[in-house]
């Protein structure tokens, strides 16, 4: 393939005007790139090497906890408190309340048994009497739960043959919009709280919803959707 190499110095250019130098560096940050590649594991622990580029070095940088990780995911009314997700592996993730003067954290106990499950998706309550949130703990897909603060127990408020990936709460607490992904296509349903009943909602062009969020009236809802006909547009659903 030698034959199909070329140097600069054997390329002649003709009517190309030079290009500046201050062009040519606004260019480079985007062909610039950093990927990190794994390289061996400990042969003990949970942890490994990785191989890296920072400006223009090549780099071998000791990874010591593979795979976890916490993030903060909302804030009490009151804020006296911070529910936290602590990322174990992708099929196990962790709810945690850290009290937010003393820093102490106490785990959200989902269940009794030892299953894990992942949590997804999470928020405190409008009365911040408890947590709701997405989890497949003891399941095959994830549901909403509902974890009460006062009494620490458990209960499943929405379940389908599907998982539900997101939802969002009305500003009074009353109403709960839930996206469940049917198929690779979002499906919207929207329970009363108290109920337990849907509420009937018009007809939805079929697509990905990639986020829902209610006005503070607490009666119209935005999503943003996208599908083959719709590259992405947002719409209002009025719940009068």
């Amino acid at each position: 393939m030698s034959e199909f190499l070329m140097s600069a110095a054997n390329i002649t250019t003709d009517g190309i005007p030079a290009i500046p130098s201050d062009l040519a560096r606004s260019a480079a940050r985007y062909n610039t790139f950093r990927a990190a590649f794994f390289a061996r594991w400990h042969p003990e622990r949970l942890e490994m090497l990785i191989l890296t580029r920072l400006a223009d070095t090549a780099q071998v940088h000791r990874v010591r906890s593979a795979g976890g990780g916490w993030s903060p995911v909302d804030w009490s009314a009151d804020g006296s408190q911070l529910l936290c997700m602590e990322h174990v592996s992708i099929a196990d993730r962790r709810l945690w309340l850290v009290d937010s003067v003393s820093g102490q954290r106490e785990r959200v106990a989902i269940s009794s048994d030892s299953e894990t499950g992942a949590a997804g998706a999470a928020r405190f309550s409008k009365d911040n009497r408890g947590i709701y949130f997405t989890s497949d703990h003891s399941a095959e897909f994830k549901r909403l739960c509902f974890y009460d603060l006062g009494v620490g127990r458990c209960e499943v408020v929405y379940e389908a043959t599907w998982d539900v990936e997101d939802f969002s709460l009305s500003e009074d607490g009353h109403y709960v919009a839930l996206l469940v992904n049917e198929s690779g296509a979002s499906g919207l349903v929207v329970l009363e709280l108290a109920s337990g009943q849907n509420v009937p909602l018009p007809t939805i062009p079929h697509g990905v919803i990639l986020g829902v969020t209610w006005h503070r009236d607490n009666r119209h809802l935005a999503l943003t959707l996208s599908s083959a006909q719709i590259p992405g547009d947002v719409f209002v659903l009025d719940g009068s």
